[in-house]
Formats: structure tokens, C-alpha cells, sequence
């Protein structure tokens, strides 16, 4: 029998206990086209809070929100009293938290691929922090700085050591080389940086590889400590699994290990907001293979990451509950084994959402999925969503004339879609 209680979801969804089944309802009859991301914002300000109180003593000074997470600008707006700043990656993130008057004093700016046009606005809005990540950066922002008389703070993006994150960052060749140029340039005042920034890469975060980043960054500032601030600064982005990232006993006091006296800042993305949303999608198609259900939803790889659960943990802390044609939440029968998968629409082998799932034997086309927690990333898990890049031109050649452009005229960013046609 279908449980149509409005308490089903409190012991269900511990992400989002305060969501009732009568607005699953709602949203299935009034718009049973489309799928949902469903945000408890109140939830996200509670995980923040108890993040904050957590990593401030272990040592951190400053918690910035990674923006690539989910940068929802609802959200954005919601958290932006609970976090120190904003950790930006691309020139559509910065544009969207300037629109929603964010002060630029606020934002920090990593990532590999800074164009031009971004490294212009970050410098003519003087925000507080960008993270140079290689040789050419630093030129252009010293001629930038230069035309633009700015006092934005620099930090040397460093690669983890040992790591598949070490294409991010100055090589130790170029780091060289930085520094050599420096000591002959007579156009560079000195000191040019406020510290070091590092990314310990998602979900792989261990006290060795932080001890490697702290000792490399301070190997970096002894050898060259007339080129750095009083009081040198350390960002991290902690990329630690938002399934562990508060339990105590796998967490040390960083404090310990910084024997350089860094004051210490981190940035986070999921492990402030991975557990204040939920998913709900349509199913499309139930196939049988050999006592194996693959269900088949409208969505997926367009609207979520290829890998739903942790990449570490799997899916041990997703919950799922199953919905019919008219939101009333599906019973097991009892015998149902986990063995079964949630795949997109695209249904290839990177579009699996969940697999080892429990379903019911009852589920059937028109029924619902309702997954959780879903706060992290949201529509730009989508690739060509992802960070707000760039958009591409398209062209027709034709062997008389100039290539004829065939944009689509009204295409944006999922960034840019909140108030560019407003």
C-alpha cells in the first residue's frame, strides 16, 4: 500500500527533513515534464555553521565557499553571511557574484585557465585574492596591475606533490624561473605575494599529502622570503569526502603540522552544501536482465555528475524513496535484492547514477526517484554547464563568401541565464 504520511521524509531524508510528500505532490501534478533539484537552504546554513566551528579549531582563519560546487545564485545569496569569501573559477562565476553584489574584496580566483577578459574584471573590480597558477599568469597580471595601479593580493598556486593534480599549479621549473625574473626585474616592487595556494584533489585528502603541501610551500618561502608578505598566507582547497569531512578521528589539528606559522584558510565546496538538496526525476523505462532491474530516469548525466555517490565511499550515504504516478511513496515487498541500477537517459556506462540499489518490484514508466543529498553542483554538474565556460561560435563555410555564423542568438551559461535576459 502507498504511505502517504507527511512526516515520511523526516526519518527517510535526514537532508531534507522539513520536505513533505504534499510538495512532492505538488510538483509531480503541476510539472510532471521535468525533473527537480530540490534546495533546504535552512539545512545548508546549519552544515556551514558546524563546518566553520570545526575547521576553526583546526587552525583555519577563513572559510571560503568553492562557487563551482553549486553556484545557485539563490544560494549564493543565502550563504553569503555564514562564509568568510568566495572562491571563484572562471569569468562567468565572477560576473554572477558581482551581479548579486557580492563585494569583490570577498572573492578569491583560482583555476588553470584564466582568460583575459577575467584577469581584466578580477584587477578592475580589485577583488581580494587570485591564485596564479603559472608562469604566463603572472605576467599578465603584472602588466594588468601595472595600468590598473592595483593592490589585489597574489598567491603561487603550487601542485600537489606525487599527485594527478599536479598539471595545476607552477611547475618546480617555472617556479624557478618566477623567481630568477623577479630578482632582475627592476619594475616589480617587492613583496609581490601573499602566500601559496594549493588543491589536495577531491576525496584524496591524507595528513602525508597535507604535510607534503605545508613542507613544499614553506621549502618555497625560505628560499625566497624577501618576495612574500610579513605574514605569508595559506589556501587550501581540502577536497575532503563530504561523507567524512567533520568526523573527528580522521581529522588532525593542522595547527601541528605548520611549522611555517601559515595562516591557514581553506576553501570548500560540497563539504558545506553536498547534504542540503535533493533530485527528483521521472522514470522512463524498467528492464529485467537476469534478475537485475536497470531503471532508466529523465536525466542523468545532464543534470547530475556521472558518479552520484562519492567517488571514495560510493553511494553509502545516498537514500532513496521511490514515488508513484501521483507522489505516494512505493512499499517494498520485502524480497528485493541490491543488485539493481539508476542510470540517465543516456544509459551508457557513464551515466550510471546508482548502482547495488534496492528496487521495488513494483516500480513501473510514469513512477519517481527521489535522491538524496543532491546540494553539490546541481544543473552544472552538466559539462558544458561546469565553471560557466566560455561559449563557442558557430560558422557555415561557403566558397564565396565569408563563413556565415549560426550561433543559436539566445544560448547562456546557466550563470549568466539569471539576468542576462532580465
Amino acid at each position: 500500500m502507498p504511505q502517504s504520511s507527511e512526516t515520511i521524509l523526516t526519518h527517510m531524508l535526514s537532508s531534507i527533513s522539513r520536505f513533505k510528500i504534499s510538495d512532492l505532490k505538488h510538483l509531480i501534478k503541476n510539472h510532471p515534464n521535468y525533473s527537480h533539484f530540490l534546495y533546504d537552504f535552512k539545512k545548508a546554513q546549519e552544515d556551514i555553521h558546524e563546518a566553520k566551528d570545526d575547521l576553526n579549531l583546526l587552525g583555519f582563519k577563513k572559510v571560503f565557499y568553492s562557487v563551482k560546487a553549486n553556484p545557485q545564485p539563490f544560494l549564493i545569496k543565502e550563504i553569503e553571511p555564514s562564509v568568510d569569501g568566495f572562491d571563484i573559477s572562471s569569468f562567468a562565476e565572477m560576473d554572477l557574484l558581482l551581479k548579486l553584489g557580492i563585494p569583490a574584496g570577498r572573492l578569491s580566483f583560482s583555476g588553470p585557465a584564466k582568460t583575459q577578459r577575467s584577469l581584466q574584471l578580477a584587477l578592475s573590480q580589485k577583488i581580494g585574492f587570485i591564485h596564479l597558477d603559472s608562469l604566463d599568469e603572472f605576467e599578465r597580471v603584472s602588466q594588468l596591475q601595472i595600468s590598473n595601479q592595483n593592490s589585489t593580493q597574489l598567491t603561487l598556486r603550487l601542485p600537489t606533490p606525487g599527485h594527478s593534480s599536479d598539471k595545476l599549479g607552477f611547475s618546480d621549473h617555472d617556479l624557478e624561473k618566477l623567481f630568477m625574473k623577479m630578482q632582475h626585474s627592476l619594475q616589480i616592487a617587492k613583496p609581490v605575494f601573499s602566500g601559496f595556494h594549493f588543491y589536495l584533489g577531491r576525496e584524496r585528502f591524507s595528513e602525508v599529502l597535507l604535510q607534503q603541501a605545508i613542507k613544499k610551500a614553506g621549502d618555497a618561502l625560505s628560499q625566497f622570503k624577501d618576495t612574500f608578505s610579513e605574514f605569508p598566507e595559506l589556501y587550501i582547497g581540502l577536497g575532503l569526502p563530504a561523507q567524512r569531512i567533520w568526523s573527528k578521528n580522521k581529522l588532525l589539528n593542522f595547527t601541528q603540522l605548520n611549522s611555517m606559522n601559515f595562516k591557514l584558510n581553506c576553501e570548500i565546496g560540497r563539504g558545506l552544501i553536498h547534504s542540503s538538496g535533493a533530485y527528483l526525476s521521472k522514470v522512463l523505462s524498467v528492464k529485467d536482465f537476469n534478475q537485475r532491474k536497470i531503471i532508466t530516469i529523465d536525466g542523468g548525466l545532464q543534470h547530475l555528475t556521472p558518479s552520484f555517490g562519492s567517488q571514495n565511499f560510493s553511494s553509502e550515504d545516498v537514500e532513496v524513496i521511490f514515488l508513484d504516478p501521483e507522489g505516494n511513496q512505493i512499499a517494498f515487498a520485502g524480497n528485493e535484492e541490491s543488485t539493481d541500477e539508476i542510470v540517465g537517459s543516456l544509459s551508457l556506462w557513464h551515466d550510471r547514477i546508482l548502482v547495488q540499489q534496492k528496487i521495488p518490484r513494483t516500480l513501473q514508466r510514469n513512477c519517481w526517484v527521489l535522491m538524496s543529498p543532491t546540494g553539490t553542483y546541481g544543473w552544472t554538474a552538466a559539462i558544458s554547464q561546469f565553471l560557466g565556460s566560455n561559449s563557442v561560435k558557430e560558422w557555415k563555410l561557403t566558397d564565396s563568401a565569408r563563413p556565415t555564423e549560426i550561433t543559436p542568438p539566445h544560448f547562456s551559461p546557466y550563470h549568466q541565464s539569471f539576468y542576462e535576459n532580465s
